[in-house]
């Protein structure tokens, strides 16, 4: 059954999946680590919200939003900008999606559904 047990599960999940994915990707392409610092604090800022959260209260269910919304928006960004870049080598105009933009996608959207199951699931009595 959902609920915010549940969804913290799940953030800690996507929040260690990001960084690691994140070190992996700036370690493969050879960058700066500095790039990745907004990466590092939004999925840090998830993984404190999903501890924080043990208790529910109207200002952990609000960090607990506002990491979901981070973290969503972080991944639009990061989809939307290798969508496009795709785009530009291919002569159709349309991107490419592979793997790891099908991955983004896929975990932005969960974002998206973490964010919407925080506002949505009634509070749960202690």
């Amino acid at each position: 059954m959902l609920n915010l047990r549940t969804l913290r599960w799940l953030a800690i999940g996507i929040a260690l999946i990001l960084l690691l994915a994140e070190v992996w990707r700036v370690s493969q392409l050879e960058r700066e680590w500095l790039l990745i610092l907004e990466d590092v604090v939004s999925a840090g800022l998830l993984l404190i919200a999903a501890i924080w959260i043990t208790r529910d209260g109207i200002r952990q269910r609000a960090l607990f939003a506002a990491a979901w919304m981070l973290n969503a928006a972080l991944l639009y960004v990061s989809f939307h900008t290798q969508w496009f870049r795709n785009a530009d080598i291919l002569s159709n105009g349309l991107g490419a999606l592979g793997p790891v933009d099908v991955a983004v996608a896929g975990l932005m959207m969960a974002c998206l559904f973490g964010l919407a199951l925080t506002v949505w699931l009634p509070p749960e009595d202690e």
